[in-house]
């Protein structure tokens, strides 16, 4: 989308910007996020796709592990020049840079983001290189710091090693002059120092013929003289050979380095640019986060906003509803002084430009903005001193130049339209301006204090009056945009509010036309009555929604009461069994011993049984109801047991399974554990999925349920392979540690029976041997 620059800093474009400068990690990010501008509609669809995508992976599957991010640029220029030499620091920058890109690889390849996000993962995921064997290189080279190590060559190796010895010599040196009393007395204190690279003793000025050395400073009084001993003159000037010599190897390592570096620069640069697109990418995606941003549907004929904010004032602003149907493209806003015009107006601006530079914007699902090609923004004093215009002359400049490119996919937003110049000229102008956008099927949103301009907008073909909302009992702007209806300025009326002096006040009245003062004495009845019955409604729907809660409530009570009911009526069943089964035993016996004893009379033994058969009846009543199986097709709305809220795909009547969508995940399940939801769940628009279920914490590939009970390790697997399968992975690790077996064979025997599980085995040597379960899941 085409915007004008000159506009950009008029609705604080420039501003968000700088917002977005902190959250980039590459210096390369922060100048590109500067320069942002907002991409062609035919880009923007599959840019946003990508931008939801990010969004979801950074919320189910955890932040992107950037850590410092390095400018390779200097870099890759040096890589460009053959037989140029990188430096020490560049050769750590790049060392930095391949810890992270392969991090990065390694954080994409567990969370299985290739399937899962499938356009980022062709736009951003495939440009990082695998270095890995390079990375074992320069790992032999470099620690984790980024300093040269010891072991990069023999060479260097034996130099460091002299170079400590020598360091050695020179301090136990030092530390024996320093135990002779008889040069101890000369020193102003005890102790060495480097002065200038060398090592140095502090002498007092007035005995500098009693230590024999040379003298390397003296201190800025003069009292004190900064002698080396000739013992340790000769150590030091071969300390000095040796850092030559390391400086030498190390120059020659990092040209090594270099050479082995240069095949591999397009790869480098290839990867650099992906990540710093991936990292200006994630930078949208969190600056979004700030504001609670949404993505917005593009494309159609309707704006339309749905609780828009302006981004800068976010929670401070007033939400407002606005909609721009085709066959109605022209709105006029108006309103009182101060009433938040243009803050309507720079808000509309910044919404739709966010958007268009992928960046999550403040308003709320249902929101839809055309693809548009051109955006005119008029904003502001345009006063032009060096070319002598006036703001009149520059608006119309503008102006000019814009109405060369409205048309049918182009956005008009004037900031108080007609201002500026004679008010019955500027209203003519106001509508003749707005009569050419509508028949160029240009949508434009305007302001105006104008009466001629709220006039043409109640009466107006194919034009949408709008206001923003006076308080007429307090006399203060609400900042509500009210749709349909217009507002007057209510200049007069502020100004009594303020203090003016009444004659001022009266006489301003008296110079109005009667009309006019009717027609704003009507608007302000108007808006009184406009605003009791938002009072009401606002009112009733309190009431509404208070009655919703304490039905809410009411069904909670009942299901609690319905569930303790089920809980006694069990408890009850459980006694009664337990104390059904001994009096079945003991009576048993009795009968054993009387028969054995012949004394057993039949007669009563029956009467006996049929008193026994009645309580077990009577038990068996007390069993608690079931429920009648419920039989699912495709489209239902279902509840997942524990992965929330679903749609059912298919039913596998064969296989006993349910394939549910679950969010943006497809999952098999028992239909033993859907319900069907009883209330209808929202169907979400397509082009936004929202996964329902949260994560409260992430998931890795691995779990542990060493030292717990086999009950308390089977809970655990059940709820952390449910998991596992949400999340994408397809191989886990399940360590139950070796210890007798028990928990191993309390895993393997629930694996056997998991639907999910393709295959599973003991763990490799390295992976944890015994103590340790690899398991396949299925796909």
């Amino acid at each position: 989308m085409e915007v004008p620059k000159s506009t950009l800093a008029s609705f604080e474009y420039e501003r968000i910007l700088e917002l977005l400068v902190p959250l980039c990690f590459c210096p390369a990010t922060q100048e590109r996020a500067r320069a942002l501008l907002p991409l062609a509609p035919e880009a923007l669809p599959l840019h946003l796709e990508v931008v939801r995508e990010l969004r979801d992976l950074i919320r189910f599957d955890g932040d992107i592990p950037f850590g410092e991010f390095p400018d390779l640029r200097p870099v890759l220029e040096v890589l460009r020049l053959p037989g140029a030499r990188l430096s020490l620091e560049e050769a750590q920058k790049v060392y930095r840079f391949l810890l992270m890109s392969q991090g990065i690889r390694h954080f994409l390849k567990e969370r299985g983001v290739e399937k899962k996000y499938p356009r980022m993962s062709s736009l951003y995921f495939r440009n990082i290189q695998d270095f890995s064997g390079f990375l074992r290189y320069a790992e032999k080279i470099f620690s984790q710091d980024g300093q040269v190590l010891d072991t990069a060559s023999e060479k260097l190796w034996n130099i460091r090693r002299r170079k400590e010895e020598v360091q050695s010599r020179i301090v136990e040196v030092l530390h024996r002059i320093l135990q002779d009393s008889r040069i101890t007395r000369y020193l102003q204190e005890p102790l060495y120092t480097l002065r200038k690279g060398r090592y140095v003793l502090p002498v007092k000025a007035q005995f500098r013929g009693m230590l024999r050395g040379f003298v390397v400073d003296c201190s800025s009084s003069g009292s004190t003289l900064f002698i080396e001993p000739w013992a340790v003159a000769e150590l030091t000037n071969e300390l000095e050979v040796l850092e030559t010599l390391e400086e030498e190897e190390v120059s020659r390592i990092l040209s090594t380095f270099t050479e082995k570096l240069r095949p591999l620069s397009s790869a480098l640069w290839e990867t650099f640019e992906g990540l710093v697109g991936l990292d200006l990418l994630r930078a949208k995606v969190k600056l979004g986060e700030r504001w609670r941003g949404e993505i917005p549907e593009v494309g159609g004929e309707t704006l339309r906003i749905r609780e828009g904010r302006h981004p800068l004032l976010f929670e401070r602003a007033v939400p407002f509803d606005l909609e721009v149907p085709g066959d109605r493209s022209i709105v006029v806003v108006s309103g009182p002084n101060g009433g938040g015009k243009t803050v309507l107006v720079k808000a509309l601006a910044l919404l739709v430009t966010l958007t268009f530079s992928g960046i999550p914007v403040p308003l709320a699902r249902g929101s839809s903005i055309p693809l548009y090609d051109y955006l005119f923004v008029d904003i502001g004093d345009h006063q032009d001193l060096e070319n002598s215009l006036s703001t009149f002359t520059s608006r119309m400049v503008l102006l000019r130049a814009a109405l060369q490119k409205a048309g049918p996919r182009s956005l008009f937003l004037i900031d108080e339209l007609g201002a500026g110049t004679d008010p019955h000229e500027g209203a003519a102008l106001g509508i003749a301006l707005l009569e050419y956008l509508k028949k160029r099927g240009t949508t434009c949103i305007v302001t105006t204090h104008l009466p001629a301009l709220r006039e043409y907008a109640l009466r107006g073909e194919g034009v949408l009056p709008a206001s923003l909302a006076f308080d007429p009992d307090t006399l203060q702007p609400t900042y509500r945009l009210v749709v349909g209806s217009v507002e007057g300025s209510y200049g007069i009326t502020i100004a009594e509010r303020v203090g003016l002096p009444q004659e001022v006040i009266q006489g301003a009245r008296q110079v109005l036309r009667k009309e006019e003062v009717a027609f704003n004495e009507l608007l302000l009845s108007l808006s009184r009555e406009r605003e009791e019955m938002r009072r009401k409604l606002d009112e009733l729907h309190e009431r509404l929604a208070e009655l919703g809660k304490r039905e809410e409530e009411v069904q909670a009570l009942r299901r609690a009461l319905e569930e303790e009911r089920r809980r006694l009526t069990r408890t009850l069943r459980e006694d009664w069994e337990v104390r059904l089964r001994e009096r079945e035993k003991e009576i048993a016996r009795l009968v054993g011993e009387l028969r054995k004893a012949r004394a057993l009379d039949e007669e009563k033994y029956g009467e006996l049984k049929g008193l026994l058969q009645e309580e077990r009846r009577w038990l068996e009543s007390l069993k608690e109801e079931r429920e009648e199986p419920q039989e699912f097709q495709a489209g239902d709305r279902v509840f997942v047991d524990p992965l929330g809220r679903g749609v059912v795909l298919e039913v596998d009547m064969k296989k006993g399974e349910v394939l549910v969508a679950v969010g943006e995940r497809r999952v098999r399940v028992a239909p033993e554990r859907l319900r069907k939801e009883e209330k209808e769940i929202p169907q979400e628009s397509p082009q936004t999925p929202i996964t329902t279920f949260t994560l409260r914490e992430r998931i890795t590939n691995e779990v542990t349920i060493r030292a717990l009970k086999a009950e308390e390790a089977l809970a655990v697997l059940e709820r952390y392979l449910d998991r596992a399968i949400l999340a994408g992975f397809t191989t886990v690790y399940i360590i139950h540690g070796k210890g007798e077996g028990k928990l191993r064979q309390v895993t393997h025997e629930f694996l056997r029976s998991h639907p999910y599980v393709q295959e599973f085995r003991p763990g490799r040597p390295e992976e944890g041997g015994l103590g340790v379960t690899v398991v396949t899941l299925r796909t």
